[in-house]
């Protein structure tokens, strides 16, 4: 059973971020201001955006959003690196993001030196940020494969140095709805969130989990979820935006009081096909929420339920998505669908119903 969504949540989208790292992806810095100004228009006041380091027009992309967007956050990730941390520098995003690998094997591998020493890295790092007041989260990649007690200290470091947020990355997707309450219950029990600090969770699509999982996130009282849109990132990409959001303002079990109708849903089937079109990775057309078939019935059963009664099958209000019910006429119509569709024929003389035969 769901739990109450009751606390204010902050959806952080990555896709200029994480969707510009994605195998095969076309999305480049010009492509940032209309993601960004769709996303406001969204509803959405946080995104991430790609580090300069990686291409230099990113930093004139930014710039562009903090002038026709200046209440929307910028935060730029960047690694534990001098080079990355001068580059979100010059950009003055609202929020520099730095990553540290926490799992025993990212650490060994990538800092090579002892686990036991991150937390004091970790600190050292941040001392400049805390000295002259740059807002900035701090990224725990791995988190998922972490000792709890380890990812403790280095939580405890990032709220002692005045970090915002601490993201807890399911980077492989270790996590079920399951574990990932109670990895978060036990973070939080040792670290607890409060005004100025709390928790984000950060999840991978491997197998197919992370809408599950931030919705567990969430429930385990996490407060900021990052996303993309249409899921793009690296290997089977991210939690998907669009879903994360259908479901926050449109699924049964969240509670209508926990922020109902603060997100216009209208434009996120064309925000995602133009985020397709950007990255030149095309949608399904049984993508959930924004796939061009998901308000579409073929089957008697289905045709014949809609025309009586719309909520008989269809998961959620089409037209909150901007969208609307598409019956289609096909060998797998029933009796009552093929009646339905000869009396449209009939009203509306101009337009033909396709009859397809079996066979």
């Amino acid at each position: 059973m769901a739990q109450k969504l009751s606390h204010p949540t902050y959806i952080i989208d990555s896709t200029l971020r994480e969707g510009v790292q994605a195998a095969g992806s076309c999305l480049l810095p010009q492509h940032a201001l209309p993601v960004a100004r769709a996303l406001y228009g969204l509803g959405l006041r946080h995104v991430e955006l790609a580090n300069p380091v990686w291409e230099p027009g990113w930093a004139q992309a930014s710039m562009c959003i903090a002038e026709q967007l200046p209440d929307l956050e910028q935060i730029c990730w960047c690694r534990a690196t001098a080079k990355d941390i001068e580059a979100a520098l010059v950009m003055s995003p609202g929020c520099i993001h730095v990553s540290f690998p926490v799992s025993q094997a990212m650490i060994e591998a990538k800092l090579h030196f002892a686990a036991v020493a991150l937390p004091a890295r970790i600190r050292s790092v941040l001392e400049e940020f805390s000295r002259n007041g740059q807002r900035f989260s701090v990224g725990a990649e791995d988190a998922s494969r972490a000792d709890p007690r380890l990812l403790a200290d280095v939580a405890a470091v990032a709220k002692q140095m005045g970090a915002v947020r601490l993201r807890y990355a399911d980077t492989l997707s270790q996590l079920n709805p399951a574990s990932t309450r109670k990895g978060l219950a036990m973070l939080m029990a040792s670290v607890p969130q409060t005004k100025e600090f709390d928790y984000e969770f950060h999840a991978h699509n491997d197998f197919g989990l992370a809408l599950a999982n931030s919705v567990a996130a969430l429930e385990a009282g996490v407060r900021s979820v990052s996303s993309t849109l249409c899921g793009l990132g690296e290997r089977a990409g991210n939690t998907a935006t669009e879903q994360l959001l259908a479901y926050l303002e449109l699924h049964p079990q969240v509670p209508e009081h926990w922020q109902r109708g603060t997100m216009d849903l209208s434009g996120l089937p064309e925000l995602c096909a133009q985020v397709a079109e950007f990255s030149g990775k095309p949608l399904n057309s049984q993508a959930p929420i924004v796939g061009t078939d998901v308000f579409t019935h073929e089957s008697g059963l289905h045709v014949d339920g809609i025309i009586k009664n719309s909520k008989l099958y269809d998961a959620m209000d089409p037209s909150r998505l901007g969208r609307s019910n598409e019956l289609r006429p096909s060998a797998k119509a029933g009796a009552a669908a093929l009646r339905h569709f000869a009396s449209q024929a009939d009203a509306v003389p101009s337009r033909r119903w396709v009859s397809f035969e079996p066979g």
